[in-house]
């Protein structure tokens, strides 16, 4: 039991320092914010329909508001969105995207292109397919306005209307929904787990991913390592075992250029 418990604790420290040492390359740059922003599918103007077209029919120069055509299934569809920080290499497979119909059913479309927009910088053609691929439900969507939502690394956007058959019908936009037309930017506000820095969201997606849940204390520990460097302080972190029982500390310095890592049992 006990090589079992230092086996796991190792492992702990490992993921640990990696991590860490990742940042301290930077920690002496300017903070700016490392979050992941979140997409924002264009609409037109003066509605929260989305700016969409056919694929035979792409929108080139028509920048503020079309004509809203219905979409029917198998049809391939142009939407636009923007407010990206790709990497080099993301493409269609980073994507996906989902409709709701007035039922509450949700369906996902396969993305089959994409690609920047040949009207504005910044904004990005997302070509799909009007069928669903999941095949969770038996029956089609049903048909009027859909609500339809872009997903990029585990981030969802704001959902817009597309008729799907029809215009019209009984679904009601997000609280909150507002037209998002060419031009729109977004920003990436504190959410409800800051805890003392600015930015916090992609820090709670590493304690998910890298311990067993994330607390309060462990994402405070996080944000002031990534926020003001090792260099100005020891940061402790908690290791766990398989069960999520806690088994140990480990204690963080730098000291002359190093990382040091001290382990505490108990």
């Amino acid at each position: 039991m006990s090589s079992l418990t230092s086996h796991l604790l190792l492992r702990s420290i490992s993921t640990s320092v990696l991590v860490l040492v990742m940042f301290l390359s930077v920690t002496a740059q300017e903070d700016q914010d490392p979050n992941s922003p979140e997409p924002i599918l264009l609409s037109e103007k003066d509605s929260t329909r989305a700016l969409a077209v056919p694929i035979d029919r792409p929108l080139r120069s028509q920048k503020t508001r079309i004509a809203s055509p219905a979409f029917f299934p198998n049809q391939k569809v142009e939407i636009y969105v923007t407010n990206l920080a790709l990497m080099e290499g993301e493409g269609a497979n980073a994507f996906r995207v989902y409709i709701e119909d007035s039922k509450g059913h949700e369906y996902r479309f396969p993305v089959l292109d994409f690609h920047p927009s040949e009207f504005q910088k910044g904004v990005y053609t997302v070509v799909f397919l009007m069928t669903d691929e999941l095949r969770y439900w038996s029956e089609q969507p049903a048909e009027g306005d859909v609500l339809v939502r872009l997903t990029w690394r585990g981030l969802s956007s704001n959902r817009v209307r597309l008729a799907y058959g029809r215009a019209g019908g009984t679904i009601k936009d997000d609280p909150g929904a507002g037209p998002t037309p060419i031009g729109t930017t977004g920003t990436n506000g504190p959410t409800q787990e800051l805890v003392g820095y600015r930015w916090s969201g992609d820090r709670m997606r590493f304690l998910e991913q890298a311990t067993f849940g994330p607390t309060r204390e462990d994402i405070a520990h996080v944000d002031h390592a990534f926020g003001t460097g090792l260099h100005q302080s020891a940061h402790v972190l908690r290791a766990f075992d398989v069960a999520g029982h806690p088994v140990g500390a480990v204690r963080l310095t730098c000291q002359h250029g190093a990382l040091v890592a001290r382990v505490r049992k108990g």
